[in-house]
This record gives C-alpha cells, structure tokens and sequence, in this order.
C-alpha cells in the first residue's frame, strides 16, 4: 500500500512556477491541499467556443513544472465554451472544477484524452508526478473526444472523476495503469454518459469505486481488463446497449457489482450480452442486479477460464420494459464456455422463453439456490451430452413447474450426464405432512430410492422422457386432489 502523505513529505518545494497575482485566492493550507484558487481565464482562456483554449487549461494547471507542494491549487473553469483540441496536464496535488453544465467543453478535435490526471506534460501521456498528493476534476459538461483515448485518463494512486455529463465521446473515463504505475484509490461519481464507444475502461488498477453512473447508448459501457483487483461499480443505470454492458477480460480479482441496472431495450443485431466473460481466472460478485429485456443470452463466458461468478439477489427478466423494443420472446439467462463457476442465489428468474443455463462440454459448475422462476419455459437447462461438470439445484421456487390433470398431477426435472440422485418432495391438499422421494436418474431410467408412502388415492411413478429440450425426469402423482399440490426438488450428491 502506497503511504501517499510520507511519499509528499519527501518531495521538495522548489519550481512551483509563476502564476498572475490577480489568479491568486488564499485558502487554508495543508499536506497535499490546494492552497488558492486560480482561474484559467486569468491565463489566457477565452471561452468563445472557436478559440483553442488547451494552452491556457495547462498554463493554470503549469503542466510543464517540476513537480512541488507549491502546484497544489485548484483551477476554477467559470461559465463559458472552452475548445480544447490538445491535452490538458491536471497535476497531483490539485483541482480542476467547473460550474457544472454552464461549464462546456468541445473536444470534437481532440485525438488524445482531453484531461490526463496525475503527470505532467507535454507531450503524449506526459511523466509521472511523484508524491501521493490527490487529484480531483469535476464539474463539466463535454462534448466529443479521442476515439481511441480516455476523454478523462489517470493513473494517479488518489484521484477523484466526479460531476461530469459526456456526449459523444470515444472512450469516456479509462483508468489504466502501465509498467511501473497502476491506478489506485480512486472514486468515480456521478457519470452521465450520453452515447459511447466505451464509456469507462478499468485496466491494471486497484481500490477502485465507480458509483451513480448512467451510460445511454454506448457500444461497451464499462470494461475492466488484465490486471484490475478490488473493484467496486455501485448503482448503474446502463440502457440501449450495442454490444455488451458489461465486459471482464484478462485476470481479475474481487470485482462487486451492486444494485444496478441492466436494459437493453435496442433493435442491435450485433448484440453479444449484457455480461461479457472473458477471464482466464478471477472472482466476481453481482448483488442485487437487475437484467431486464435483453435478446439473446443475459451472461455469455464465450472463452475457456476458471472464472467464479456469483449472484446474489439478483432479477433476470425477460419481458417488455419498453413500448418500442420488445425482447420477451428471445431471453435466455446463462451461457457458460468449458470451465468455471456459477453460482445463483436468491435470484428471480421471469419470463425466460429459453434456458436459465447452456452448458456445454466439459466441467463447468452450476449452482442455483433459493429464489423464483415464473412464467419462463419448461426448459430450464440445456445441458451438452458431454457434459463432465457438476449442477447443484435445491429450493427454488417454480423450479419444478405442475400439470395438473383429471386424477394427476405431474412435474418436469432436468437430466444430464452423471445426474446424482434428484429429492421431491410433495405436498397435497389437506395433507397434514409432506411426502418425500429420493429417485436415482441415469439417462433412460428412473429408480426411487426411499421415500413416499403409496395409499389408494396417491400412488407415485417416475419415468426418463425425451422432451424437445432433451431428456428428463418427469414425476406422476396420481390423486384425486390434484389443485392444489406443491412439488420442490433439489439435487443430492
């Protein structure tokens, strides 16, 4: 861990550089603080719109300084239209803030970021500032960017990206470290993205929170890449998605995403998922998520890797959410590549028209718990002959959907290679206890082990059936109180 105030207090004091005095605000002093306020129309700014105010953003800032305690000030950009065509330098140690959106800038020329936190120019991606001193920029409304570059790029250890409205930008905020540097202890804030190539590109960085972000329209909405560890994304709102919302790719660790929102209400013919996976190895946790109308596939893992996925609390459904798009008809949940693991918690499966989980060939595992599934299709798997994994299903409510009939009532289980025994349980009407049943599936047959006390009115049959969606288990009670019966079954072994 990086103690920023003993890096600072190693750095000396000398080249802070000359500002105009009438720039000049006092305000209280401390490690690391900006100790006044300048003004970059104080430097030559004008604001107009049509004249390139790059040089004048980096005079305020003194881009070209050695760095010193005495950079530590903050950049007012008042009211106004400000071009930049170049790269502005935000120095360690400072602030660049303007009036929100009163305060515009136009990059439509720009063709590397606009602002680089944290190093000092000119030229390129500029130098490294030293010292642990924070850098913060807020308060913008922009207009265009780099296609090929972080409107807003850092990779300082302390930064703060906040207040910022984005429209028509290439890449919006990228967060990357390189060879000797790594973006860390950053927060990302109230981030409104209006149409994007990719909206926030995370790559070798760590103690990252990205929260309150909405991201309208983009081709990938946030990508975390190689390298990246102890990531928090809190409260997105990401709608319209091109190609996938979310993309993990390379090695990751510890990636939590919270209480966000995923919608695809768009007619994309090129759309891959709203959850790309593409990590060799890794963790990630999605908590109280929200995945609504989506063509196609929710969480697509389309490379091998022994990624671990978890979700907890989450809602997967497939209907209408918009009266322009209507995806109901096409909305699957999981598809996996040969390995990993998967895990689904307390999650509400609803109005799925294809399978909760494709899994092919090889040893992928699956793990669904608790939770709902309402008003999907009978095909809950789709499960590869060669399958050599392992699934584990237990206490999810309307896993095991009922036909009722005239004297029965009978249920549909999946089945796939090395299915271990299967646990109905069985609640009439009336019935003052449940019934329980063991029953060992192979591919063709179905054995009960224990269970289930046979009467007159109530006699128990099991059977391996081929279905349009493959093989299962289909569990026949034969009652003359059919309304009313409840099945829950879970998977043992």
């Amino acid at each position: 861990m990086i103690d920023r105030r003993a890096l600072l207090g190693t750095v000396g004091l000398s080249g802070a550089g000359v500002v105009a005095a009438s720039a000049i605000q006092k305000t209280a002093n401390g490690p690391g603080t900006p100790v006044r306020t300048v003004n970059v129309r104080d430097f030559g700014a004008v604001g107009d719109g049509r004249t390139d105010d790059t040089a004048a953003f980096n005079r305020a800032c003194q881009a070209e300084a050695e760095w010193s305690e005495g950079l530590c000030h903050a950049i007012h950009v008042p009211t106004g239209r400000y071009r930049l065509d170049g790269t502005v330098f935000v120095r360690k140690g400072q602030t660049l803030f303007g009036d929100g959106h009163a305060t515009y800038i136009d990059a439509r020329k720009a063709r590397a970021s606009t602002f680089i936190l944290g190093r000092r120019g000119p030229g390129g991606r500029g130098t490294p500032d030293p010292g642990g001193a924070p850098v913060r920029l807020c308060g913008l409304h922009a207009m265009g960017g780099s296609p090929s570059h972080g409107f807003v790029t850092t990779d300082a250890q302390g930064f703060s990206i906040a207040d910022l409205f984005l429209t028509a930008v290439g890449i919006g905020i990228e967060l990357a470290g390189s060879t000797d540097t790594i973006a860390s202890d950053g927060i990302v804030s109230d981030i409104f993205i209006d149409q994007c190539l990719q909206g926030i590109l995370i790559g070798k960085a760590q103690n990252i929170t990205v929260n309150a972000v909405n991201i309208y329209r983009p081709r990938f909405a946030i990508t975390i890449g190689d390298g990246a560890h102890d990531v928090i994304l809190s409260s997105l709102s990401i709608a319209y998605t091109e190609k996938a919302a979310l993309t993990l790719s390379g090695s990751i660790a510890n990636v939590l995403i919270t209480n966000s929102t995923f919608v695809s209400n768009g007619q994309h013919e090129d759309f891959i998922a709203n959850v790309l996976l593409r990590v060799p190895t890794g963790d990630v946790l999605f908590s109280g998520c929200t995945f609504r109308n989506w063509p196609g596939t929710a969480i697509v893992q389309d490379s091998p890797g022994n990624l671990a996925a978890d979700f907890h609390g989450c809602v997967f459904d497939g209907s209408q959410s918009s009266k322009d798009y209507d995806w109901s008809k096409a909305s699957e949940v999981l598809s996996t590549s040969s390995a990993g693991r998967f895990s689904f918690q307390g999650c509400a499966f609803r109005n799925i028209r294809g399978a909760i989980a494709r899994l092919p060939a090889g040893r992928a595992r699956l793990t669904l718990t608790g939770g709902t599934m309402e008003e999907s299709d009978e095909r809950r798997l789709a499960v590869d002959p060669r399958f050599t994994g392992t699934i584990a299903i237990g206490d999810v409510a309307g896993f095991a959907p009922l036909r009722v009939g005239s004297g029965q009532v009978s249920t549909l289980l999946p089945v796939w290679p090395g299915t271990g025994p299967w646990r109905i349980t069985v609640r009439l009407p009336r019935d003052d206890v449940a019934e329980e049943a063991i029953v060992h599936v192979s591919d063709t047959t179905a054995t009960r082990v224990s269970g289930w006390r046979t009467t007159p009115d109530r006699g128990l049959r099991f059977a391996v059936v081929n279905t349009p969606f493959g093989p299962h288990l289909q569990a026949m009670i034969a009652t003359s109180r059919p309304e009313g019966a409840v099945f829950t079954a879970e998977t043992l072994g």
